[in-house]
């Protein structure tokens, strides 16, 4: 042991913390020079490295601060002895033992010495001229001397950061096209394997966590440049279908029906100066126009119907089908709360049918005006329109009213209102 070896006072053990603090502080070249706040700053970049917490450094910090030179140099004695105290005041009034928890975790990690004196005070002994002697307390040799290390670490974090950065950027941009490029082919008509494309890319499109790897982003990444070239293929075969159909106004017709829409009370189609007057109308509470045994009775009916075990007995069902124009798996994306309503899940449009049922009771829709829309417009597309009701209930004061509403409209659909909401879930929600 080529060094004058240090042990700490009364109880605390001599740790290999201690010997490897002292072994390296020793062997500090002697004509190194750093700046202290320099060393204050690469450490502070890369302090989790070395488990240290933010009030650690403040102690660490406040410790600098009785240095008097802006530089730590090899030749200077580096020791500074400042009472609990005095380091309690520059460490912003921390109480003692939190103060001493935090000295002890500068040790342990190897960023200062302990000098301690014969009972354990921190002083120093000067000379006749002056000149110091002798002085216990906390050495800082041991920082200087690792200064390069701390730089070094410091600058592989900075870059590890810059790496994030830029792959949250690039993640972002590439969920931007894929999403814009499924919102179109929605809007032209897609379904089938763009349905089956959009439930892909609903787990890849997830917010991202505030903290995370660079390799969990990079891999993040390379799903999504292959999904995004999976898109871009499917998305020129579909162009070059739609322009050998030639029937280029049905696809204008379908993209205007697909427009973005929200859904409010001035949806529902009144003239602005009667707005008021026939909201608080659609309002008032409905009555049942049929008996609950009727009710259920052609209930059962159109849901065995639906299932294919029956033939169509009434107009209800001979209505349009909704099914040729929108897949169930569109629907339940755009309406995952449609699911709640049905304890075993929906795997079917029957399945759907029956969580309308027991969703119309819950958002109040008396049975008078679900038979209506029943009549109206299938029983189908009426569940589906029950199923986009429930998903913007929030936004909808009287559901019954605004359902009731929906029926007088000529050619309603609830086709725009299933992709208005499928549009919002496409839309990227990553935040840098």
């Amino acid at each position: 042991m080529t060094f004058s070896l240090s042990a700490p006072f009364g109880a605390r053990p001599l740790s290999s913390e201690m010997l490897d603090g002292q072994r390296i502080s020793a062997a500090c070249a002697t004509d190194l020079i750093k700046d202290k706040w320099q060393i204050l700053r690469d450490l502070t970049d890369c302090k989790h490295l070395f488990g240290l917490s933010d009030r650690t450094l403040m102690v660490l910090s406040a410790l600098l601060s009785f240095h008097k030179e802006s530089d730590l140099d090899a030749q200077d004695n580096l020791i500074v002895f400042p009472s609990n105290k005095k380091l309690s005041e520059r460490a912003h009034g921390m109480a003692e033992p939190t103060l001493r928890r935090h000295l002890a975790a500068l040790v342990k990690a190897g960023m200062i010495v302990r000098q301690d004196s014969p009972n354990g005070k921190r002083y120093a002994r000067s000379g006749q001229d002056g000149s110091l002697l002798k002085a216990f307390g906390f050495d800082l040799r041991l920082l200087l001397a690792r200064a390069e290390e701390l730089a070094q670490a410091a600058q592989s974090v900075r870059q590890e950061k810059q790496v994030i950065k830029d792959l949250r950027q690039e993640i972002t941009l590439t969920r931007r096209v894929i999403a814009k490029c499924l919102d179109y082919a929605l809007e032209q008509g897609g379904k089938g394997k763009w349905m089956r494309l959009i439930e892909d890319f609903v787990p890849l499109n997830k917010p991202l966590p505030r903290r995370v790897e660079s390799r969990d982003l990079k891999e993040l990444h390379r799903l999504l440049l292959n999904f995004s070239e999976d898109v871009h293929n499917a998305l020129e075969i579909f162009i070059k279908a739609q322009n050998m159909s030639g029937n280029d106004q049905q696809n204008e017709r379908h993209k205007q029906d697909s427009k973005l829409k929200t859904i409010t009370d001035s949806e529902i189609g009144f003239p602005k100066k009667d707005h008021e007057e026939n909201f608080q109308i659609l309002s008032v509470p409905e009555r049942k126009s049929c008996s609950d045994a009727d009710y259920e009775t052609s209930l059962q009916d159109q849901i065995l119907w639906v299932r294919g075990e029956t033939e169509a007995t009434s107009d209800t069902m001979l209505k349009h089908d909704i099914a040729q124009e929108l897949d169930l798996s569109a629907v339940l994306m755009a309406c995952p709360d449609i699911a709640y309503c049905n304890r075993n899940g929906i795997s079917s449009w029957a399945d759907l049918i029956e969580a309308a049922e027991a969703g119309r009771g819950l958002m109040g829709i008396s049975p008078s005006a679900w038979e209506d829309a029943k009549r109206t417009f299938g029983i189908l597309s009426a569940s589906v329109t029950l199923a986009a009701l429930l998903q913007r209930s929030e936004d909808i004061r009287s559901p019954g009213g605004y359902l009731r509403a929906l029926v007088a409209r000529k050619g309603f659909s609830p086709k725009p209102m299933i992709n208005s909401l499928l549009n919002a879930r496409l839309e990227p929600k990553t935040k840098l």
